[in-house]
Order: structure tokens, then C-alpha cells, then sequence
């Protein structure tokens, strides 16, 4: 990425996976090009662009948060955190399958604030066992939701194995974000894990009850409560945020973590 030309400070950026067990599924191989962060002007700044693999259920096994990226970003207040992801390969005992994606890029509106001298974590916690759908025909479907947190004012520690660990600081944002069927975003809401999918030309499509194509809002639970939500509803919620701003540069660290515990960091 270009350097900033004023006052900036380091970002980190990792994965880690925090998730359940999921039977039969040995490991989950996501594949991430960038990570960007959209700035208070409203344009989006490439964290990394560098391809990074990560093994979601042996971060979680091993307990870490691997280093993703790091990187020198301008001094500001960020609004949101936005990851592009490639692919995302399911390893069983017969095999290994690419999942089908519901989209190729992940937004969440998580408050990121850098400071002058001063280091952010951002981490995010991807859920692997609340991402990962079966289908019809034994296919696989991932639709990401993410636990975002961001801290400023951390001191951050990356260990000699890429392993990063933050404390202190300001919490900034915690926000739990899902994704539906057609990919959109949705805070606090996720697909069900009852919804009925089949792949049609290579797209994954909900079916309700009658066997036709639902819309996009259905099949969604509350990540909160697991209740359903109607047709064309959505479930509330909202960042945790703090009115402290951004003057001069500072160093933010973005985790990319997956439900368990474990996340990878770029350099």
C-alpha cells in the first residue's frame, strides 16, 4: 500500500477463529486478498493486499490470533472494516470441497480510531461454525459472521510465531455482524442453521417451504436471541463506540479472527 504522506501509525491486521465444533469438518482453509478501512473522507484504504490462507479451526485448535498485515495508515477515525475474500475450502475425511460463497467481499461497520504515536487492534473473530451451511447435493455454503472489535490505544505484542496478543486501550467497537443469503450484511442477524439451500447455477438460493426460492431476508435468525426474524425484518444493533478522535498518526492492529480462538495477521 502507499505510505501516508502526514502523521500515521502502524496497523496489524489478523484471524483468529473462536467457533464450535463442527462435525465431520477437519479444517476450513479461507483465502483473504485485501483488507481495507474506509476513512473518515469516505474512501477505502488497502490495510493488505497480500493473498494470506488461513486454517480457521487449527487457529482455533491452537488457540492463537496469527498475524494478517500490518501496516502504517494515516491518523483518523475509520468507520468501516471491509475484507475480500477469495475462496474458502472445506477439508473432510473424503476430501477437501471449495464452499460456494454467498459473497466474495465482507463490510462491517465497526468505528476504528488511530492516533498519533499510539497502536489500534481490530480484530476479527470470524465464527466458523455459524458461517459454514450444507446444501443440497453435499455442497457447502459459507456465509461469513464476524465478531468485529476494535481497540485504540492497545499495546500490542506479535510473538516470534506471528502470534498477537493485545491489551489496554480504548474500546472503540464490538459488533457482530452476518451475512444473508444474497450476501448483503446484517448486524446481529445470520442464516439459520435449519434454512433449506440448493446450488443453482453455481449461487446458493434459500427455498422455503413450498420447494420455490425465497427472498434474501429469510431464513435470517437473531444472533442474540436465535429468534427468528420475519421476512424483509432485521435485527438491531449497533457498534460500541467512544468519542475520542484521531490526531497525527498512530498504529492500528486488525485482527481477522474465526469463531474459536485463533487469528492471523498480515504483515
Amino acid at each position: 500500500m502507499a505510505q501516508p504522506t502526514g502523521p500515521s501509525g502502524k496497523l496489524y491486521m489478523s484471524i483468529s477463529d473462536a467457533s464450535a465444533d463442527i462435525q465431520s469438518v477437519n479444517d476450513i482453509a479461507m483465502t483473504v486478498n485485501k483488507v481495507e478501512l474506509r476513512n473518515s473522507a469516505g474512501a477505502w484504504v488497502t490495510v493488505s493486499k497480500t493473498p494470506k490462507t488461513v486454517n480457521l479451526l487449527t487457529l482455533k485448535a491452537n488457540g492463537k490470533a496469527e498475524l494478517a498485515a500490518s501496516a502504517d495508515v494515516a491518523a483518523d477515525t475509520y468507520d468501516q472494516v471491509r475484507a475480500s475474500v477469495s475462496k474458502v475450502d472445506v477439508k473432510t475425511k473424503s476430501g477437501t470441497k471449495a464452499a460456494v460463497l454467498v459473497s466474495k467481499t465482507f463490510t462491517a461497520p465497526a468505528k476504528t480510531v488511530v492516533r498519533a504515536n499510539e497502536e489500534t487492534h481490530v480484530d476479527l473473530d470470524v465464527e466458523a461454525s455459524n458461517s459454514l451451511h450444507t446444501a443440497a447435493g453435499g455442497e457447502f455454503v459459507f456465509a461469513p459472521v464476524i465478531l468485529v472489535t476494535s481497540r485504540s490505544g492497545a499495546d500490542v505484542t506479535v510473538s516470534s510465531d506471528n502470534n498477537v496478543t493485545a491489551s489496554g486501550g480504548t474500546l472503540d467497537a464490538s459488533i457482530t455482524v452476518g451475512t444473508d443469503i444474497s450476501g448483503e450484511t446484517r448486524v446481529n442477524a445470520r442464516l439459520s442453521p435449519n434454512a433449506t439451500l440448493e446450488i443453482k447455477g453455481g449461487v446458493p438460493v434459500l427455498i422455503n417451504a413450498s420447494g420455490s426460492a425465497a427472498g434474501a431476508s429469510s431464513g435470517l435468525i437473531d444472533i442474540r436471541t436465535g429468534a427468528v426474524i420475519n421476512v424483509g425484518g432485521s435485527a438491531s444493533g449497533s457498534a460500541t463506540t467512544s468519542n475520542s478522535g484521531a490526531s497525527g498518526g498512530g498504529s492500528t492492529i486488525i485482527n481477522v479472527g474465526a469463531e474459536g480462538s485463533g487469528s492471523i495477521n498480515l504483515y
